[in-house]
């Protein structure tokens, strides 16, 4: 992905609410937090445990994250206005 968001872009209520909803599915790919792990690291326990089928969904699912994180990261960017 390209440029990051930044609040003094120019950004309007909108984008606010299309990087809120970009920020969420970021880091349920790829962050892990305290009480719960990201998709990624599900998928990476799941081969090392030997779970392939379980690994198997685990990725379709992240390539379907990471496919609607893109499209909508695209409809944001466009709304921008980078001078």
């Amino acid at each position: 992905m390209g440029a990051m968001h930044h609040k003094d872009a120019g950004a309007t209520d909108l984008d606010e609410k299309r990087w809120a909803a970009i920020d969420k599915t970021r880091r349920e790919i790829a962050q892990d937090f305290s009480k719960k792990k990201s998709l990624l690291t599900k998928l990476s326990d799941a081969l090392d445990a030997g779970k392939y089928g379980e690994a198997s969904k685990l990725s379709l699912e992240a390539f379907k994250k990471m496919s609607q994180l893109e499209a909508a990261y695209a409809q944001y960017q466009k709304n921008l206005f980078m001078w």
